[in-house]
């Protein structure tokens, strides 16, 4: 896919490419983060790329009022960037994280967030994928409460209809772990869970 991008071809005099114009191309693609691009010698090219790691879709949670429904990537260092269907096909399982008004200044591809806005959910995202599905329900959609309501909150809807209310200033980790012994002992007395507090009850 590089190559057909660069345009590179068996035949390509290597001295003659727009090395500059060429990195400007590939790191303007949707799935790359970060590119190089250095020659050595006459027949040498070295290509670096280094891919977005998506660790949830973003959305407006005004974008049911609005209309405006855009959906975004979010990376690891709470970068936004664009969607590519055809990519990005492994990663249509991921929990959509609604953000609210305030959030990020423009809502685009390139935004970044602050640092204190994701690092919870980057946190929340790792420590689910030590889990299995039978142990915890796929999250599909998160949400953190704005600053004018229960902003210590972070609130996740599991696939399986249960919500969990977590404490984002609290060990997300032992919250999870907390989670899934709960589901695991509704689970074992055949009882469906409708709302749940995982974070411990010295807290709010």
């Amino acid at each position: 896919q590089v190559m057909s991008m660069l345009g590179i071809s068996d035949d390509t005099d290597l001295d003659s490419l727009p090395v500059e114009a060429l990195i400007s191309k590939l790191n303007n693609h949707p799935a790359i983060n970060r590119a190089q691009i250095t020659a050595e010698g006459a027949d040498c090219l070295h290509v670096s790329i280094e891919e977005h790691a998506p660790i949830a879709f973003v959305e407006m949670a005004d974008s049911a009022i609005t209309g405006k429904t855009t959906r975004l990537y979010v990376n690891p260092e709470g970068e936004l960037f664009s969607i590519d269907p055809k990519l990005h096909l492994r990663f249509i399982t991921l929990p959509v994280w609604l953000l609210n008004v305030g959030d990020v200044k423009q809502f685009i591809p390139g935004a970044k967030l602050n640092r204190e806005l994701y690092e919870p959910i980057l946190e929340l995202i790792i420590a689910s994928n030590a889990y299995d599905l039978t142990e915890l329900p796929a999250i599909s959609t998160i949400e953190c409460p704005d600053t004018y309501t229960h902003q210590w909150r972070i609130i996740l809807h599991l696939e399986n209809g249960t919500v969990v209310f977590m404490n984002k200033f609290v060990d997300i980790r032992e919250q999870l772990y907390r989670l899934v012994k709960i589901i695991s002992h509704a689970r074992s007395n055949n009882k469906r869970l409708k709302n749940v507090e995982a974070a411990p009850s010295e807290y709010p």
